[in-house]
């Protein structure tokens, strides 16, 4: 439309030009006619050219506009991948660090495990040498010390005993025989007296003596507890008894009872632990009561009256001058 005005505009300065000559050559004005008739051909064709041109710019813009809608389609869905994809790595990381830790804590735990089995299986090896040293010496002293070994036993067996005792104290009716029977030795004493204490604040102890089969020197089934703690305190532990007050009384008074059953070797070393203790001069109790009460059971009792020998030897065991029997 622009360039059709300029060419109207064109044409009426050259009509105004020329319109002195178009009156006086009637061939000029045809000759314009034909220019003007040429000018609104050509723009005509001008107008269909630029219908054109302005068509395919509104197909351009259309096309511009779709591919506009394209590209922004195509670029929300690649930040929706994109956002997706980091949401999924971001998963992804969180799953395999969970992951990693694990296997971090179980590796760890194996770890400690094989170091846990390794020392056992270490304390197990030392274990097993030392009972293999342990065999070996055991099999050597049955090769070499049967009578050791022998000792070694009965005696791991009287300790057991006596540690019985000291639950049950009435048991001592089942376990007197070994009792006599064997060598006590002095740590056995408290041990001992703990089972004799623990029978008296039960209350079991009865006051009735034993019946003894004064022939047989035996001691007969039924006895009182009591009267058979006083028996091995005797037999073993006559000197310590009467250093102790708790038993001092109780042995000086079963004096008699302990001869009638005691054998002559149990009567030499009686008297020689009572000997032993009465010659302790620093003593706090009463020693010329308890060795007058021990020369009457030696005159009383069955087993000894009948050998003075046996006072002889207390008198040799009694070192204090001041003692008389």
């Amino acid at each position: 439309m622009k360039l059709f005005r300029n060419r109207l505009l064109l044409l009426s300065v050259l009509c105004l030009g020329w319109m002195p000559q178009l009156t006086a050559a009637p061939s000029k004005v045809q000759q314009l006619e034909e220019q003007v008739e040429q000018l609104t051909i050509k723009e005509g064709e001008d107008r269909q050219t630029l219908n054109r041109v302005q068509d395919r710019e509104e197909l351009m813009e259309e096309r511009v506009d779709h591919l506009v809608e394209v590209i922004e389609t195509s670029h929300a869905g690649i930040n929706n991948a994109i956002s997706a994809s980091q949401s999924f790595l971001t998963v992804v990381s969180i799953i395999m660090g969970l992951i990693a830790a694990i296997l971090a804590l179980y590796v760890g735990y194996l770890g400690r495990k094989v170091r846990l089995m390794k020392d056992a299986v270490t304390d197990m090896n030392r274990e097993m040498s030392v009972k293999e040293n342990e065999v070996k010496s055991l099999v050597d002293q049955v090769n070499n010390d049967i009578g050791g070994l022998f000792e070694k036993i009965r005696r791991e067996d009287t300790k057991a005993m006596l540690q019985r005792l000291t639950e049950v104290p009435e048991d001592i009716s089942n376990l007197i025989p070994s009792f006599l029977s064997r060598e006590l030795l002095p740590e056995d004493y408290t041990v001992l007296k703990t089972a004799y204490l623990k029978l008296k604040e039960q209350g079991t102890i009865v006051k009735e003596r034993k019946a003894y089969e004064s022939e047989a020197m035996e001691v007969t089934v039924g006895n009182a507890p009591e009267d058979e703690y006083l028996l091995v305190f005797f037999q073993h532990f006559l000197g310590k008894a009467i250093e102790d007050d708790d038993l001092r009384d109780k042995m000086a008074g079963y004096f008699k009872e302990g001869l009638d059953q005691a054998f002559d070797t149990d009567v030499r070393k009686e008297t020689q632990d009572l000997g032993v203790a009465l010659s302790k001069k620093d003593a706090t109790y009463d020693r010329q009561a308890v060795l007058s009460a021990y020369a009457k059971a030696l005159s009383e009792s069955e087993r000894t009256k009948d050998h003075p020998e046996y006072k002889d030897l207390l008198k040799e065991a009694v070192k204090d001058s001041g003692l008389a029997l």
